[in-house]
């Protein structure tokens, strides 16, 4: 959903931060352009509702935003 509907909005909202969130942005556009090229299929999959994979990539977001990274193969 975030790279195919979203995308759009969450750029024009950190091409308005401060110093246009240069880490942000670039990392939405690489996402962006890899979803063209890849053409992923992308399915929902609603936050904490016990799927062990989507728990896994939580885990391993928040640890990365945190500046505590987890070993991304366990």
């Amino acid at each position: 959903m975030g790279t195919t509907e979203w995308i759009f909005n969450w750029q024009k909202i950190i091409g308005a931060m401060p110093q246009k969130a240069s880490f942000e942005s670039r990392t939405l556009e690489e996402l962006y352009e890899l979803n063209k090229e890849l053409k992923p299929k992308w399915t929902y999959v609603k936050g904490h509702n016990g799927d062990k994979w989507n728990e896994r990539a939580d885990e391993i977001a928040t640890s990365f935003a945190d500046g505590n990274p987890v070993k991304l193969k366990k």
